[in-house]
């Protein structure tokens, strides 16, 4: 039951903050591995047909992920999942909302995401 509790709270939590999106805003959710990310962001695809799902972690090659960020940079709206990629690399206008679910592996990483 716990561990479907977390599912549930983990789902819930960027579907509200999406929900109450307004033109021109941005989310990012931090998850604690590259793994996990993947798995929301492929969930988020299939469930919000349409709306702007970019994927930046560790496990997606680097050139593939620099142009990621930069479509999450210049897109005018979206949500970007994201695990353990330097939190400047994330940085982009409109930006309204930051949920970072699950302890980051290290104080540095943590006070990236917080700065």
């Amino acid at each position: 039951a716990a561990a479907g509790d977390m599912h549930k709270v983990i789902w819930d939590v960027p579907h509200l903050a999406h929900s109450r999106m307004v033109a021109d805003s941005k989310i990012v959710v931090f998850f604690v591995t590259p793994v996990i990310a993947n798995h929301y962001a492929e969930l988020f695809r299939r469930s919000l047909p349409g709306a702007d799902v970019f994927e930046i972690h560790s496990k997606i090659a680097k050139a593939k992920r620099k142009k990621e960020a930069a479509r999450f940079k210049s897109a005018a709206a979206g949500i970007a999942f994201a695990s353990d990629v330097s939190a400047k690399s994330l940085e982009a206008p409109g930006i309204r909302e930051v949920i970072s679910i699950g302890a980051p592996p290290s104080k540095g990483l943590h006070q990236q995401r917080l700065e």
